[in-house]
């Protein structure tokens, strides 16, 4: 735990040298819904009311929206900057949730100051909870910036309800990060000389590349700028740590592309942009979701088939002992016949 004197100390690094931005205040276009919820995580973990919006789909098609995404905003941002994201609601059929992380926004601000993902993975697990109890479309998918995307990576590593990850310029540990974003302002003697040992300690602790090993079958999808202050040997990084095999893992280095700007990247022909990562990254999101629905079924019945083998069998077996030779009943084939299309 992070001792209360040490507060002025550790914000000051945070506001001087980590991810400053500009929060408006305006608010989402169309039918949304304001919520607020506290999150859990025992005595250990300071309890927070987090404040978010809840933007439900229609999808033009008259059916159910494609799934849930959960946007999560940079270090002094608030979802306030993601009104405009309203298109993945819109356009794509996806119910859209945008959330405060704690001491964001109008999110409660319990001490200590932000810990870049220690203690707001427990913040998104909540917004996750909300969204469960109120039956949201599956899968559940999430999309994040600087802070946002490594967090959503950690609750991903421990939460299994989320089936993909879209990692904007994420960091692979805080406490690395920090350092790398310092470095990049040329203010590198302030963690030095302000960061207190808990703090840094604290830090240390959210790596994205140890999380990610926890699970086999999390979509990660990571897009950076190839002028990042977190660069692209961290992205790699977190990508070789992950368990998931290969096809669920991307990375695109926007070329020219800073820490700031990634998400202007527009495509060149070869790589995508940024909007049309996002359209691939949830339309592949849906599709396996589909496809596992359809496996279930089909798992169940090759199995309930392969069962039902021995006692074809037996029965074969006593009517050839039972009747003349010769004159036994044709063995059924054994495949299953589980063709859909069939």
């Amino acid at each position: 735990m992070i001792r209360r004197k040490d507060y002025f100390g550790s914000l000051a690094v945070l506001v001087l040298a980590l991810w400053a931005g500009v929060c408006s205040a305006r608010t989402p276009s169309g039918p949304f819904e304001r919520f607020e919820v506290l999150t859990g995580g025992g005595p250990d973990v300071p309890q927070a009311r987090i404040v978010g919006w809840y933007l439900p789909a229609k999808p033009a098609s008259g059916g159910k929206p494609h799934g849930t995404l959960f946007i999560c905003h940079g270090y002094n941002q608030s979802k306030e900057g993601l009104a405009g994201w309203e298109w993945i609601r819109d356009k794509l059929g996806w119910d859209v949730v945008m959330f405060d992380f704690r001491r964001h926004g109008e999110s409660s601000n319990p001490w200590p100051p932000s810990t870049l993902g220690y203690y707001e993975a427990w913040d998104l697990r909540a917004v996750i909870d909300w969204a469960e109890k109120r039956g949201s479309a599956r899968p559940f998918a999430a999309y994040g910036v600087s802070m946002g995307a490594a967090t959503a990576l950690r609750e991903a590593s421990d939460d299994p309800r989320i089936t993909g990850v879209l990692a904007v310029s994420p960091f692979r540990n805080a406490l690395v990060g920090a350092e790398e974003m310092m470095a990049s302002k040329h203010a590198t003697w302030l963690g030095e000389h302000l960061m207190p040992p808990d703090y840094r300690e604290t830090l240390a602790k959210v790596d994205i590349v140890r999380d990610v090993a926890k699970r086999s079958d999390l979509r990660v999808w990571i897009m950076s700028g190839e002028r990042d202050c977190f660069p692209p040997a961290d992205q790699r990084a977190i990508l070789a740590g992950c368990a998931s095999p290969d096809r669920l893992k991307r990375l695109v280095i926007a070329p020219g592309k800073t820490h700031h700007n990634v998400w202007t990247w527009k495509g060149d022909g070869v790589l995508p942009g940024h909007d049309e990562y996002v359209r691939a990254f949830l339309s592949e999101t849906a599709t396996d979701q589909r496809g596992t629905r359809w496996k279930t079924p089909m798992i169940v019945m090759a199995l309930v088939g392969v069962g039902a083998i021995p006692v074809l069998m037996r029965r074969g077996t006593r009517g050839r002992r039972e009747d003349r030779p010769g004159d036994g009943p044709a063995l059924v084939d054994s495949d299953g016949s589980g063709n859909p299309d069939k």
